[in-house]
């Protein structure tokens, strides 16, 4: 049984792979060691499960088998300690999207390591079985010490994070300049940079004349965001690797640094609609995303279109004439009237 939900991970796992090399839209290819710990993890766990029934035959077997790669989750989340001891950790280096990636034997000391903690596993497991060899058993436990050395060492060697950008200036960017705006992202993001720009450069455009304005947006790494103190522009890219469509999503966030979207006595009637309705304008959309509702009141397809309406002057004046509205969300049907 354990066999077929190892088989079953590995065929979901390939076609994954199949389907991100067929729709993916960054440029690089993937870490095959990174790709090996995500299969190792999964085996790892799945026999964390078995073991942990085959031994205990209680019902809380399965919750406490759940319960361990969660707390190697929340180790990974809020753990302090030796670097490389952390590092040892399956689930390292995947807790968030980083533009810095690990180093190719930083993954294979972790590859090592899960495969050295199932053969253990598996020594634990059959032990129980009193037909076993004790033989068998102990060259299986024997196994497992060179792969957990050689993992351990390689881990501890690179410390854990041998980054292979340390710093900014070692990683490789890409600038690309469009009507008077200059876009710059990491080299992976290449195949997204015309996009990338000749949205923002449509939003420079819009804004050109409000305080609003900008003329160059940089790729943040390390995006934080403080909806108390919104920024006055536009001014950097937060792009996500993992959304559906990276550009879109890059002005949503953009709109997070300018915009303090919380509901007050000022806000206004319609200062959601409002907000999503000069958002997806800036995007060149005349339709909202199917996970968005707000559609459903008549009126917000009639102010989106009304925007859309505008010839360039009359869009540039609007924008300028309704900066505040922009950073604090503060919007009335009225602002929609032409």
């Amino acid at each position: 049984m354990v066999l077929w939900v190892i088989a079953l991970t590995i065929v979901i796992f390939l076609s994954l792979l199949i389907r991100a090399g067929i729709i993916g839209h960054l440029d690089g290819s993937a870490e095959i060691f990174s790709l090996t710990l995500a299969v190792a993890a999964n085996v790892l766990f799945i026999t964390v499960g078995f073991v942990v029934a085959e031994i205990t035959r209680q019902w809380w077997s399965i919750p406490f088998a759940v319960l361990i790669p969660l707390a190697l989750y929340a180790i990974e989340l809020f753990g302090n300690g030796t670097r490389w001891l952390l590092a040892l950790n399956p689930l390292h280096g995947y807790i968030a999207a980083n533009g810095q990636l690990p180093d190719s034997s930083a993954f294979a000391g972790q590859c090592l390591v899960a495969l050295a903690s199932v053969l253990l596993l598996i020594a634990v497991a059959m032990s129980r079985d009193r037909t076993r060899s004790a033989v068998t058993i102990g060259l299986i436990g024997i196994l497992a010490i060179v792969p957990l050395v050689t993992g351990g060492a390689l881990v501890a060697s690179s410390n854990g994070q041998e980054w292979r950008a340390q710093a900014d200036a070692e990683l490789e960017w890409t600038t690309e300049k469009k009507n008077g705006v200059s876009v710059t992202v990491l080299s992976t993001y290449t195949p997204v940079l015309d996009q990338l720009t000749s949205t923002w450069a449509r939003i420079s455009d819009l804004t050109s004349t409000s305080d609003l304005a900008f003329t160059s947006l940089q790729q943040d790494l390390d995006p934080a965001y403080d909806p108390e103190a919104p920024s006055k522009t536009f001014f950097r890219l937060d792009l996500n690797p993992r959304a559906a469509d990276i550009v879109s999503s890059s002005i949503e966030a953009g709109f997070n640094d300018v915009s303090a979207c919380t509901p007050n006595d000022q806000s206004g009637d319609f200062w959601l609609q409002g907000h999503l309705i000069v958002q997806s304008w800036f995007m060149d959309r005349r339709a909202f995303g199917s996970n968005v509702s707000v559609d459903s009141d008549p009126r917000v397809g009639e102010a989106l279109s009304a925007l859309f309406s505008l010839s360039p002057d009359e869009a540039r004046a609007w924008v300028k004439e309704h900066p505040q509205n922009i950073r604090t969300c503060s919007w009335g049907y009225a602002d929609f009237e032409f």
